[in-house]
C-alpha cells in the first residue's frame, strides 16, 4: 500500500488518549494539501513499514467522529469523511477521506497553505497560491453536474467495460484499482461525491441519445 497524491497512512499513535496531544497540525496540514489538490484518504492505523494493520487492532467507534469534529476547527474550507475499516487480516482501520476542494482554497485556521504533490504534502509558496486560487474560481466543464444524473442510469454495459479497463490499466496503483466501483469512478472525477454523473462520466459511460440531452440542456431546466 503505497503513499500517493490521494493516499497517506498514518500510525494510530496520532491519537494519544489525551486529545490535547493529538498532533492537529500535522493532521491539518494533510487534510489541507489534499483538498487543494485532488482529495484522497488519510489511513489511521498503518505503520509506515507495513501494508496491514495489526491483527487484532480496534477503533473506537468515537474516534471518527472525534477526529472529523476536530478538523472543523482546524481547517477551513475542508470537507471530511469518516470510516472504520476491516483489513485482510482482520485488523481495523479508521480511514478519513478529504473532498477535493473545487471552488475555493483549503488552509489551517492558522493560515497556512498546503498541497499534495506525488507523495508529499508540501507548502504552498505565495505566488503559487495566486495560481491557486485562480484555478479554484475557475469554471471546470468537465466537473459540472447541471441536471444531477445519478450514474446507475449509465449505460451498464459501458460501464463495467470502462471499470474493467481502468483496472486492467498498468499507469495505475494497486491501490488505486482495489478501489470499489464507487470510489474508482470518483477517483478518476467521472461521478462526484453524490454518485451524479460529471460531464466528463457523461462522455464517457452515458448512452449516445442521452449525451447532448445531458450536457447541453433547455435552458428552462437549468434556471
Amino acid at each position: 500500500m503505497e503513499e500517493s497524491t490521494t493516499f497517506d497512512k498514518k500510525s494510530l499513535l496520532s491519537f494519544p488518549s489525551d486529545e490535547r496531544k493529538w498532533d492537529w497540525e500535522k493532521i491539518a496540514k494533510h487534510c489541507v494539501a489534499f483538498a487543494n489538490a485532488r482529495g484522497g484518504e488519510l489511513c489511521f492505523g498503518i505503520e509506515d513499514d507495513a501494508d496491514l494493520p495489526a491483527p487484532n487492532q480496534r477503533i473506537a467507534n468515537s474516534l471518527g467522529e472525534r477526529l472529523q469534529k476536530g478538523i472543523g476547527h482546524h481547517c477551513i474550507n475542508v470537507a471530511v469523511s469518516t470510516e472504520k475499516r476491516s483489513s485482510e487480516n482482520g485488523g481495523e482501520v479508521l480511514v478519513l477521506r478529504i473532498f477535493p476542494s473545487r471552488q475555493s482554497v483549503a488552509a489551517t485556521t492558522g493560515g497556512r497553505y498546503f498541497i499534495r504533490v506525488s507523495d508529499e504534502s508540501r507548502p504552498v509558496m505565495p505566488d503559487e497560491l495566486v495560481r491557486l486560487a485562480g484555478e479554484k474560481d475557475a469554471y471546470t466543464w468537465e466537473l459540472q453536474t447541471t441536471l444531477r444524473t445519478p450514474y446507475r442510469e449509465a449505460n451498464p454495459v459501458k460501464r463495467v467495460k470502462l471499470l474493467q479497463d481502468l483496472r486492467a490499466s498498468t499507469r495505475i496503483s494497486d491501490f488505486i484499482r482495489q478501489k470499489d466501483d464507487i470510489d474508482l469512478l470518483q477517483h478518476f472525477s467521472l461521478i462526484d461525491e453524490n454518485e451524479h454523473m460529471t460531464n466528463l462520466g457523461v462522455l464517457w459511460i452515458a448512452e449516445q441519445k442521452d449525451r447532448k440531452r445531458l450536457l447541453y440542456p433547455p435552458f428552462d431546466s437549468v434556471y
